[in-house]
């Protein structure tokens, strides 16, 4: 009797980990000339300051700007004392900043003649303070309490509206509703496109972020031109921070990661990690994010030391944050999980993922979908000690959250569904799992395209399972595009491959092809005597050290 056996893989929620949207603030507009041009003057060069990224010489600036007024309880003030709050926060001086914002509110709800784009500012300016902190609630508020009075006052279509409508946008995306997310930022778009151009910093902005917004929704294909718009917008302007540079090639590597593109992903990490580590603030979330980012890649791509030497850096990297720690350092112990289950220390793993979900479950509760990606990891080590009933059951579990928030048709579901197929195949439920693998399929060539690597591991995972279906003619045509699709692969794993054209050699002779199956056998043998002259170069040249991709 002819079966095959081997390990299908769990597909590992690593997206969800990676969901790092940056955070642009909104900015106060201008509403008329200062008087005395003293105070202007030095308005305008505090202003310049900002742009160029020189924080503390903007405080000063903009404090002796507002000193030099005539009136301190004028509308000027409160520009500048907006202006003063964008200062301390970029400077990440959130306690100054929240207290700047907040005077200017209430200066100006004192005046006689209140600016509505002001106090929509203000707000707007206080939301983001929440989000950065992690107050998502609270900051929804804020921001819809600002596009109220926008939208009371017929200011939509201001500048200041642009941003009331990206700030809502991310706010709403970063509690997982993406589908709301996305039509805010496409209108955030138009606004900030017609008031600035689609050229400037601030439509790159709302560009990256509605990119993710994109992304989290499975689209990533969307995701990837947008970012890589943003990014190219940034590339050709003048002057561009550090962290906006950082953000849109974080953003830019999630997308082309999650498109297979492993090798372009990685440069943009690399390089946001630069951009990240030249800026002033260098030990924070963000950096921590994308050094996060980078060592799930080279996880998924079997660089398990380099791996875990990323994800540590990005622990360390949080230990300099003066914000909310818990939600990464539960993304950075997920992670380190999934190096401990590579290398199957599951002790390890089970370790890092309760350390992790113990988090999860005390700040997002348990029907997140932060949760349910540490909650899948787990059903995989279920699965690895051959608990498979057990591990069905969490994958259950976990698929019931994600299809209830992200829908039916979302990768992420994409994966859980593909992980519930390889449990009913150890329990040699062939027919169910194959009719799972039919529907995972369908959902990453939607998501993915038909070309990509997890595209071609579903069809080899189906192959496996209409093998032991013993319909042959169904296995031949899986193997063949799953052999195709990895042979024709910018990102080619030699050591899949010629695991794979051995199984497909097995199968041809069982079809009495006997002549195709040594062919498919010497293409392996060929694979693998290339791997190990490779790898012994590798041994005299590095002396064994693993290969790591630098940033030049």
């Amino acid at each position: 009797m002819y079966q095959q056996t081997a390990n299908l893989g769990a597909n590992f929620i690593l997206r969800l980990l990676l969901c790092f949207t940056f955070l642009y603030v909104s900015a106060a507009a201008i509403a008329a000339p200062f008087d005395p041009p003293g105070g202007n003057s030095l308005f305008q060069q505090a202003k310049d300051a900002l742009a160029s990224g020189r924080f503390g010489d903007a405080e000063t600036l903009l404090r002796s700007a507002l000193a030099s007024l005539p009136n301190p309880k004028s509308e000027q003030a409160v520009i500048i004392l907006n202006e003063i709050g964008q200062a301390c926060q970029q400077a990440w001086k959130l306690d100054e900043a929240e207290r700047e914002y907040g005077r200017a509110l209430d200066l100006n709800r004192s005046l006689p003649k209140p600016s509505q784009i002001e106090i929509a500012s203000s707000l707007s300016n206080l939301g983001s303070i929440r989000l950065l902190r992690g107050e998502l609630a609270e900051a929804e508020k804020l921001f819809q309490q600002a596009y109220a009075v926008l939208k009371e006052n017929g200011s939509l279509q201001s500048f200041t509206g642009g941003m009331v409508l990206s700030n809502l946008a991310l706010v709403t995306d970063k509690q997982g509703r993406s589908s709301e997310a996305e039509p805010l930022f496409a209108e955030a778009a138009s606004v900030i496109g017609k008031v600035t151009g689609e050229k400037s910093i601030e439509y790159s902005r709302v560009l990256s972020n509605w990119g993710m917004a994109s992304f989290n929704r499975g689209k990533y294909f969307d995701a990837a031109a947008k970012c890589r718009q943003a990014h190219e917008i940034q590339r050709a302007l003048p002057f561009v921070s550090n962290h906006d540079i950082a953000s849109s090639l974080n953003n830019l590597g999630l997308a082309l990661f999650e498109l297979g593109k492993y090798t372009e992903a990685e440069s943009c990490f690399l390089q946001s990690i630069e951009y990240r580590r030249s800026s002033a603030n260098s030990g924070d979330a963000k950096l921590a994010e994308t050094l996060a980012n980078l060592g799930v890649l080279e996880l998924r791509i079997g660089r398990l030391d380099a791996a875990q030497q990323h994800q540590m850096e990005a622990l360390k990297a949080l230990e300099s944050y003066v914000g909310q720690r818990d939600r990464m350092r539960a993304l950075i112990w997920n992670n380190l999980g999934l190096v401990a289950f590579q290398r199957h220390d599951f002790r390890e793993a089970k370790k890092m993922y309760t350390k992790a979900s113990d988090i999860w479950i005390a700040i997002v509760g348990p029907k997140d979908l932060m949760y349910a990606a540490t909650l899948s990891n787990m059903a995989a080590l279920e699965g690895s000690m051959k608990h498979y009933k057990k591990s069905q059951a969490l994958y259950e579990q976990v698929l019931q959250l994600q299809e209830a928030q992200l829908g039916m048709d979302n990768p992420v579901v994409a994966d859980t569904l593909s992980n519930i197929a390889a449990e009913l195949f150890y329990q040699k439920k062939y027919r169910e799992a194959a009719g799972l693998y039919e529907r995972v399929k369908a959902i990453q060539e939607k998501s993915k395209g038909k070309e990509n690597l997890d595209v071609a591991r579903t069809w080899r995972n189906l192959a496996m399972t209409e093998v032991n279906l013993k319909d042959f003619s169904k296995a031949d045509d899986a193997y063949k595009n799953a052999i195709r699709i990895l042979q024709n692969s910018k990102e080619l794993d030699n050591s899949m491959l010629s695991s794979w054209l051995r199984q497909y050699a097995q199968l041809l002779r069982v079809g009495g092809q006997f002549a195709k199956a040594e062919q498919a056998d010497v293409q392996a043998s060929a694979i693998e005597v290339r791997n190990a002259i490779r790898a012994e170069k590798l041994e005299k040249t590095k002396g064994g050290a693993p290969t790591l991709s630098t940033f030049r």
